[in-house]
């Protein structure tokens, strides 16, 4: 049982110290968030017009739905 207290302990010690950490981090910044690190967050992957893959398959959907509406279209003559 020592043995499994002797490992238990300090490994329950840096974890509190890792998460006041961030709780520190997070109090001293001015917006008081943490960064956005999502590929739309990122300017110079915008420019670069890298985009990600949700934004990309939602695009493709758009378009296949706007192709599907004219190859569906139906001329009235009169």
């Amino acid at each position: 049982m020592t043995a499994y207290l002797n490992i238990l302990l300090p490994a329950i010690l840096i974890l509190l110290l890792g998460f006041a950490g961030l709780a520190i981090s997070i109090l001293i910044r001015k917006n008081g968030r943490f960064p956005n690190t999502h590929i739309h967050g990122n300017q110079h992957l915008q420019k670069n017009d890298i985009h990600c893959v949700q934004k990309e398959d939602r695009d493709a959907q758009m378009k296949a739905r706007e192709q599907d509406k004219f190859r569906n279209l139906k001329y009235k003559r009169n």
